[in-house]
């Protein structure tokens, strides 16, 4: 196990993140029905309190990854998930899948989203790519505009010139295990194509949990709230939530804080970020 990476003598180091707000994803791919109205999405009217409840009951902060559209759709909400002492971090502008766009279109939508972000007074230090993978240019766009860290698929944190890696984990979201979409990304993973259960979910999430407490590493755990709809899956996040709150060898904090730390103590997180490429499609 690695020693003295973690503040406190932690063994492990893990941020609860959520990803996708509102109608920002459906409309992006065209599922939006053309007569429904925006700004009364479920996952933020119905999900998303209750989300906000529980992390308040297990005294954990955590990092919503915001798309840019919703700072003019749902304000409101986005300053409820600030008020109780969450981070928010930028999620694309609509969902876009970030792999697949140039420079130039990047750069436009990390410009448009930000100044969404600054009507609400909101700093925005950490960028998840929608899709889980970074482009050649990401990383320098991000240095550019004062970013602190980026949080694509991978393994473990890192530190390079210009940023800090915090990355997730295929096998640690929710999505993975919920989701008709991705059954490519479950075989391609050596997992059936069919969607696995919330026991499923748990078991594999602790697993990976103990895990990075053997290797003294980090990983971000991702709920989606569109997805947290019934109530077995309200359980499965909980009782994630409880261990993750409740073990005394983990560090859990928002990943600004993460990445503040790693920047101070670079020395010791110097190295290639472990990507991961698996591509997958919904």
């Amino acid at each position: 196990m690695s020693q003295g990476r973690w503040p406190d003598g932690k063994a492990a180091a893990i941020s609860i993140t959520l990803d996708n707000m509102g109608e920002a994803a459906e409309l992006q791919r065209g599922a939006w029905p053309d007569d429904a109205t925006i700004g009364l999405h479920h996952s933020v009217t119905e999900s998303l309190p209750r989300i906000l409840r529980i992390l308040g009951d297990c005294d954990i902060r955590a990092t919503y990854f915001v798309e840019g559209w919703n700072a003019g759709i749902y304000g409101g909400a986005i300053q409820a998930v600030r008020h109780a002492g969450h981070e928010i971090g930028f999620h694309g502008w609509r969902h876009e899948p970030w792999s697949t766009l140039d420079e130039a279109t990047e750069r436009e939508l990390i410009e448009r989203s930000l100044n969404g972000f600054y009507k609400l007074n909101l700093t925005i230090q950490g960028f998840r790519p929608p899709g889980g993978i970074l482009t050649d240019s990401t990383v320098s766009l991000l240095a550019e505009r004062g970013f602190a860290y980026c949080s694509p698929a991978g393994a473990d944190a890192a530190i390079d010139d210009s940023i800090v890696y915090l990355p997730f984990e295929w096998q640690g979201i929710d999505a993975y295990y919920y989701s008709e979409g991705f059954g490519g990304l479950r075989t391609a993973k050596g997992d059936q194509e069919r969607p696995l259960n919330p026991d499923e979910l748990v078991d594999r999430v602790e697993s990976l949990i103990d895990q990075r407490i053997e290797t003294g590493g980090y990983t971000a755990l991702l709920f989606h709230p569109f997805l947290e709809v019934d109530e077995q899956r309200i359980d499965a996040m909980c009782r994630i939530l409880t261990r993750v709150s409740e073990d005394d060898r983990i560090w859990c904090a928002p990943a600004r804080e993460i990445a503040s730390w790693i920047t101070a103590h670079r020395s010791n997180f110097e190295a290639d970020p472990k990507l991961d490429t698996t591509s997958w499609s919904r």
